[in-house]
């Protein structure tokens, strides 16, 4: 039963990264090419003790498309949204709204069977990888950035003003949006200032 083979990473994913507490509203966004993963999230929920609800819609056309109106409203209202979605919808103006208003977004964009069932997300200490996110985007301050490599990447570009995003895989407040297993620290250039050279092997 493939219910029972992914239980400990939906479990995980709820309880741990998620933070679900009972009696919070749990919104699912899926589309119906999702709904399996959707109903595992939906059934480690309702067993945290929230109130699960499920919104289905089709599949959008590309990443970041809205959702449709009455979902986007119920993700108003949610203390927390999982969305297991064919095309992520972490930049579509109904995700920012919610956070917004505090509720937590945990990205399950194209997620499988085989990622709840991985050691990727079972054996992840989120609190030590958290940290160490933490620690790594510290470096990312100054004015300016050089990238190279033994393959002959050599780059340059300006970070000023920039902050570094972090996804810690848990969460660190109400509004905030995180995508376990993934933990990463990332920012961009300023637009125009990159100049150098890229090798890829």
């Amino acid at each position: 039963m493939k219910e029972l083979k992914v239980s400990l990473g939906a479990i995980k994913i709820v309880e741990e990264c998620a933070l679900v507490k009972s009696g919070e509203l749990a919104l699912i966004v899926t589309d119906s090419d999702m709904l399996d993963i959707a109903k595992i999230i939906a059934i480690a929920s309702r067993m945290k003790g929230a109130e699960v609800v499920i919104s289905v819609m089709t599949p959008r056309r590309q990443h970041h498309d809205e959702p449709p109106s009455p979902i986007a409203e119920a993700m108003k209202k949610a203390d927390v949204i999982f969305t297991p979605t064919t095309y992520s919808i972490a930049h579509a103006k109904a995700t920012e709204d919610a956070m917004k208003l505090g509720v937590r977004v945990l990205l399950m964009t194209q997620y499988e069977e085989e990622l709840l069932d991985s050691d990727a997300l079972i054996k992840a200490d989120f609190k030590k990888l958290s940290a160490n996110a933490e620690r790594l985007a510290e470096l990312f301050v100054g004015a300016d950035a050089r990238i190279t490599s033994p393959a002959g990447t050599d780059l340059k570009f300006s970070i000023k003003g920039r902050k570094p995003n972090i996804l810690r895989g848990i969460f660190s407040g109400s509004g905030k949006m995180e995508a376990p297993p993934d933990v990463e620290v990332n920012w961009a250039p300023i637009e125009g200032t990159t100049n150098g050279r890229i090798v890829i092997d």
